[in-house]
């Protein structure tokens, strides 16, 4: 589809500052959207990747697995642990545990069972009365905050954080906080901010060109054509019901490319004229959603956990580093297999232990140091 602002044939052959923009904004566009297309197909591949090469590497060493496991119980009875121990041991244990789910949920619930009785023991007190504590601990929190919503905002005194403050010298605080304050009306008026406003994007100061008259029109044209209770044919429509949920959702995100796009596929080949003004509008929507991509990336890699696992382990732009990262974590999997071999023949005693957990604590701090509060 060519958009092309209205001109008389004599300035028609060339281009105006404001079409160049506008075709340089909508290549870098449709540039962007493929590379995160590209993008989000490279790193689903990794995830799978990784889930199932993990997968295989778990189950080989699943006896190991549950031997470390049942040996780290045994010392989470220990009195003597330091309270960072106790949450060192627990973070590996549940990692253990859920590994071991994975092929034996039976051992792994016997496990868990195993632990729970380990910390009773560690207060002496047995697995039942531990359990019954607990229980007794939650009903009272869920009781407090069914009959106290708002408690824990009441308790709350926003008079304790004004001790010690200077009083007010200016007269400010006899502003009500939902009024504007006396200078407010000047600010209108005020030559440097309207200087300021001056410059504002046009998609700022006018109103969206989706909802410019003439983008309407192609949008009714477009529905209109690709209305799936038209079609006859049930693969057609199946076609058409797709092509309007996708024409329904450029509208809703502001997605102009995209139902122009439609329009000129079903509709009309042929370019469209609009004013300058509009064709500003345009581009300054083509800049805000040429923004919002560089973010939907960013976004797509770390709404979830495993994702953004993947993504810091083993995605890189290019197909030869990709390989080299997931090399190297395979050979990283296999290392740690064997230390996990070893650590179930060495750890022996507690000072072994507190030294095993201490350069867990690092390798975790230095992967995330925001676990622990930096």
């Amino acid at each position: 589809m060519k958009i092309v602002i209205s001109q008389n044939r004599a300035r028609a052959a060339q281009k105006s500052p404001i079409q160049k923009r506008f075709e340089r904004l909508s290549r870098k566009l449709l540039e962007l959207r493929r590379h995160n297309q590209d993008f989000e197909r490279e790193l689903n591949e990794l995830v799978g990747l990784y889930s199932d090469y993990s997968r295989q590497q778990d189950e080989a060493q699943l006896d190991t697995l549950k031997a470390l496991a049942q040996k780290l119980i045994v010392f989470a009875s220990r009195k003597s642990l330091a309270d960072w121990h106790r949450d060192e041991l627990g973070h590996w244990l549940g990692q253990l545990v859920s590994k071991i789910a994975a092929f034996d949920r039976q051992a792994a619930a016997a496990l868990d069972l195993d632990y729970q009785a380990a910390l009773a023991k560690s207060m002496d007190m047995t697995l039942e009365e531990m359990q019954q504590e607990l229980h007794y601990a939650l009903s009272d929190f869920e009781a407090f905050f069914d009959t106290n919503p708002n408690q824990a905002e009441a308790d709350w005194d926003e008079t304790e954080d004004d001790e010690g403050l200077q009083d007010d010298l200016f007269g400010f605080d006899g502003l009500h906080k939902d009024t504007d304050p006396p200078w407010a009306d000047a600010w209108e008026d005020d030559p440097a901010q309207q200087e300021e406003d001056r410059f504002e994007p046009a998609h700022r100061q006018d109103k969206n060109p989706m909802d410019s008259d003439w983008v309407k029109q192609l949008f009714r044209k477009a529905a209109q054509a690709l209305h799936p209770d038209r079609e006859q044919d049930e693969d057609k429509r199946a076609i058409k019901q797709q092509q309007m949920t996708q024409l329904l959702k450029a509208r809703k995100q502001g997605d102009l490319m995209t139902l122009l796009s439609i329009y000129s596929e079903h509709i009309d080949e042929r370019g469209i004229e609009i004013a300058e003004q509009e064709m500003a509008q345009i581009c300054a929507l083509l800049e805000e959603q040429i923004e919002e991509l560089a973010f939907e990336r960013a976004t797509y890699a770390c709404t979830h956990p495993v994702r953004y696992q993947v993504y810091q382990t083993l995605y890189a732009s290019d197909a030869e580093s990709r390989q080299e990262k997931i090399e190297d974590w395979k050979q990283a999997l296999a290392e740690q297999a064997q230390a996990e071999a070893r650590l179930l023949d060495s750890l022996k005693n507690l000072s072994q232990l507190r030294q095993a957990l201490r350069e867990r604590q690092q390798q975790r701090y230095y992967a995330d140091p925001s676990l622990f509060g930096f």
